[in-house]
């Protein structure tokens, strides 16, 4: 009996000692990432059956049967799921604001061009000015120079987002071959039934920072080693790992050259951003320039220079790399346009919308009862029971402004450079007398001097027009704004996403660490257990020890 009693005690002594550091070790551990609680479990310890046909079985002691990881697969996975999320839609942010940074630094494209506006405004008021011509070519030369920039912005924002996710690629590289290290160790270890949580805390660890980069599916083998698949393409085998390659197009393939689609995480989300949203960006801005330099030269065209030249473009370039100034001599900036000046063509003053016919008497030549007149090319039928209003309107689809000063008595063709067409105003008729009658025929077409500012208000309307932007529906400024408003929503979007997502994954976490994690006054209250019991037990063994003493004086 004192044998057995002994026997109990070293066995309770050597097992709540074991326990004692798990314990000890759970608080050291505490502080260490991803650190799993353990406990020691217990199992009873019984002596062999006294005889051959006995039933009887003692009890002696307890022992530690193992060390266990207090561990949730299902939390785990539930953390994974959280962390892809939360990388996700975090991974682009530093990136986005970037470009925010540079669209909206001062000066903006923004202002430049309400400046370009102003001083395009003042040019009207003295067109032959050259101090304000190049003062209107100084802002101009800044504002092209300003969207590219912008672009050049979005080119470097490629290229870091591209070394972000080279990097980003290297590290699920390198822990995808740490895994490959540590799946055989695992087995062995397990299969030896020597201690392995050490290196299946470190396994976790591997995995959470992988299920950041992209969403894996973990499934754990029988042996105990864990594969790894990216939407069912295998990245993990025991100890083979695939060696992922970052392509120039920003898609990876494996180590047999097969495309690897990846979803969720950061590498997935930065691949979007590089592929889609900065895309995206780039060809609004392209978009921007390349309607700025063909609307800025569909007018410009079509004006004459203080040179008396016509048909420059004010802009040169495609897109919004290349946009830039055409003209370097302010002198060549169009100013004016063609008119043809009729002469008087009615004795008195003519009642604008009365018909033709019932002032015939006025008319120096009466018309015709009705033709067609040809401007430009364009023919223009009339008959004599229009107002002489009514007429001159007809006139405006052929690319020209008519208008009738009864100051003069005369009637004005004025080229209209936001209208397609040649520079000048050619007039003839194709059938009828109306070119006579309006005192048109014959009648050159001449230049403005230096005080016409025609040619400068028709590129300013053009340039305030709404006929900007992806539906033609947006002043110059207003589609820059939009520009600039995408980019900002983009990143306000993501970061009222990215929060959600991080307090989904705190949350995630603290159930995991509810499981898994060390509590110190849990502990420490174990601890105390533990000492109690191993307090008894040594009791035991010195009662035991006493007990044997005495039998053995008796003896003797």
């Amino acid at each position: 009996m004192s044998f057995d009693s002994l026997h109990m005690a070293a066995s309770a002594l050597r097992s709540q000692n074991v326990a004692m550091n798990v314990a000890s070790r759970n608080l050291t551990g505490s502080s260490e990432p991803g650190y799993t609680r353990q406990v020691a479990t217990f199992s009873d310890e019984h002596s062999a059956p006294a005889g051959r046909f006995s039933q009887n079985i003692e009890g002696l002691g307890t022992r530690i049967s193992g060390v266990l990881r207090v561990r949730s697969e299902l939390l785990d996975t539930a953390y994974r799921d959280a962390a892809s999320t939360h990388q996700e839609i975090q991974a682009p942010e530093s990136h986005l604001a970037y470009l925010e940074v540079r669209l909206s630094a001062d000066p903006s494209l923004s202002s430049l061009l309400q400046d370009l506006n102003i001083s395009l405004a003042q040019l009207q008021g003295d067109p032959g000015n050259l101090g304000l011509r190049q003062s209107y070519f100084r802002k101009l030369g800044q504002a092209t120079a300003q969207l590219r920039s912008y672009d050049s912005a979005v080119v470097e924002n490629q290229a870091s987002t591209r070394a972000d996710l080279g990097q980003r690629v290297e590290q699920a590289n390198s822990l995808l071959q740490r895994l490959a290290e540590l799946n055989p160790r695992i087995v062995a270890a397990q299969r030896d039934t020597t201690g392995s949580n050490q290196m299946l805390d470190q396994r976790d660890r591997f995995l959470d920072e992988l299920s950041g980069l992209m969403d894996v599916q973990v499934l754990t083998q029988p042996a105990g080693n864990v594969d790894v698949l990216a939407n069912g393409s295998q990245l993990l085998s025991l100890n083979r790992a695939e060696k992922l390659t970052l392509e120039p197009d920003n898609s990876l393939k494996n180590s047999a050259g097969n495309l690897v689609n990846v979803s969720g995480g950061s590498i997935a989300s930065l691949q979007q951003y590089a592929n889609q949203e900065l895309p995206d960006l780039r060809q609004q801005l392209n978009q921007l320039a390349s309607s700025w330099i063909s609307q800025a030269n569909e007018v410009h065209r079509r004006t004459y220079g203080l040179d008396g030249v016509t048909g420059r473009d004010l802009l040169t370039g495609t897109d919004a790399s290349t946009i830039n100034l055409a003209l370097q001599d302010p002198r060549q900036l169009g100013h004016a346009v063609a008119q043809v000046t009729g002469t008087n063509f009615a004795t008195t003053a003519l009642i604008s919308d009365q018909p033709l016919s019932s002032q015939a008497a006025a008319l120096s030549v009466p018309a015709t009862n009705s033709g067609v007149m040809q401007i430009n090319g364009v023919s223009v039928a009339w008959n004599d029971g229009q107002s002489l209003q009514q007429v001159l309107d007809s006139l405006q689809v052929a690319g020209v402004r008519a208008s009738y000063r009864p100051t003069t008595g005369k009637v004005v063709l004025e080229r209209d450079p936001t209208q397609a067409g040649p520079s000048d105003i050619t007039v003839t008729d194709s059938s009828g007398n109306l070119s006579v009658v309006l005192g048109l025929a014959g009648q050159p077409s001449l230049v403005g001097g230096q005080g016409d500012s025609n040619g400068l208000a028709a590129l300013d309307q053009r340039m305030r027009s709404a006929t900007f932007g992806p539906g033609a529906d947006r002043t110059l400024q207003q589609s820059f704004r939009d520009i600039q408003s995408n980019v900002g929503g983009s990143l306000q979007t993501r970061r009222q996403s990215g929060q959600s997502a991080l307090t989904a994954l705190e949350s995630a976490q603290a159930a995991r660490s509810s499981i898994s994690g060390v509590s110190s006054d849990e502990e420490l209250l174990a601890v105390t257990r533990m000492e109690q019991a191993f307090a008894a037990a040594a009791k035991i063994a010195t009662v035991a020890d006493e007990m044997l003493t005495t039998l053995m004086q008796m003896g003797r």
